[in-house]
């Protein structure tokens, strides 16, 4: 066998002092300057306790199952106290573990779950091949059994055609795949689960690849989460970030005439290569008083519009909360609680 060599060019590497010139900038890209010593960033008004913070890991990569990226919303249409968020984060003590925290509209944890990351949820219920835990419904966390019935051979499939017409006909909450996908992790690539009562029962059977043994599903096939659910909503940041000044450290200047030509997105992605200031920009919060922040290491292309710095930030909120959620991060975000 041969051996295999692996050569890396340097010139593969976007951004290097071969193509962009770094200039010392030092200078306010506004008009009027300010008083920076008013501003601090998140995490400073963290320490000093203005603002609260939710680290959802303490690794830079987490390379683990999660259930949901952003915040969940329960919509309880009943009741409007009962209206909460939930935030998946890693469990510090086992990396097998994620633990799911419910918080109130205040942004007060009120109760949480550790569950294995290989669970996955159906219908609002947790589900580890073959137990369930209905907390995310009734904050119930005890585990409860499925009970498992197996159609394994191929004349069952007439079995698995008269379950799913009887659940359709009783308009039962119910749901089935029939591919390999997260929810293989409970065991079986091949089920239908029933939700009747609070009494979860799953139905594992083979798929059949011939037309004729093909399940045929009604309308009433449940969602792949819940309904009950959905993932909290974002604001358009302008209208919560504004923008009070910048001032540039550095200037990158393309070098003309290079032959790797590669692009440089000084805004996070999408848009065209461009010589761009990097520094410091200073905000105002719309928040009553307003809140002072800076955020370092941000960068905008030249005579571009200062105030689209403040779309650059992802923030959440409902209305029935009274706080909002400024996202740090994307992989392990850390979100910021600032109350409205």
């Amino acid at each position: 066998m041969k051996n295999i060599v692996i050569f890396i060019l340097p010139f593969l590497f976007a951004c290097t002092d071969s193509k962009w010139e770094k200039t010392p900038a030092d200078k306010f890209l506004a008009v009027n300057k300010i008083d920076t010593t008013q501003y601090n960033t998140l995490e400073e008004l963290f320490m000093k306790g203005v603002i609260r913070k939710i680290t959802t890991s303490d690794s830079d990569y987490v390379d683990n199952h999660t259930h949901f990226s952003l915040p969940l919303v329960c919509d309880n249409k009943y009741d409007y106290n009962k209206k909460y968020i939930f935030i998946e984060k890693k469990y510090i003590p086992d990396d097998e573990k994620i633990i799911i925290v419910k918080y109130d509209k205040e942004g007060n944890a009120l109760d949480s779950i550790v569950v294995d990351q290989n669970t996955t949820i159906i219908n609002s219920y947790i589900i580890e091949r073959n137990s369930y835990s209905s907390w995310l419904i009734d904050s119930d966390k005890r585990i409860k059994t499925i009970e498992n019935i197996n159609y394994f051979s191929e004349p069952d499939t007439s079995k698995i055609k008269a379950i799913v017409k009887s659940l359709n006909s009783n308009h039962e909450s119910y749901f089935s795949t029939s591919e390999y996908t997260d929810e293989a992790m409970i065991d079986t690539c091949n089920y239908i689960i029933s939700f009747k009562n609070n009494k979860l029962t799953k139905y594992n059977y083979l798929k059949k690849f011939r037309p004729e043994y093909e399940l045929k599903l009604g309308k009433d096939n449940t969602s792949r989460f819940s309904s009950s659910f959905s993932l909290m909503s974002s604001i358009k940041s302008e209208d919560f970030f504004k923008v009070d000044n910048f001032f540039a450290k550095y200037h990158y200047s393309f070098i003309p005439g290079n032959k790797w030509d590669f692009k440089l997105y000084p805004n996070g992605g999408g848009v065209p290569q461009c010589d761009n200031f990097m520094g410091t920009v200073f905000f105002s919060l719309q928040t009553t008083p307003p809140l002072k922040i800076k955020i370092n290491k941000e960068s905008i292309c030249e005579n571009r519009n200062l105030n689209e710095l403040a779309e650059y930030h992802n923030v959440y909120t409902e209305d029935f909360l009274n706080f909002y959620l400024i996202e740090n991060g994307i992989r392990n975000p850390v979100y910021y609680v600032v109350r409205k």
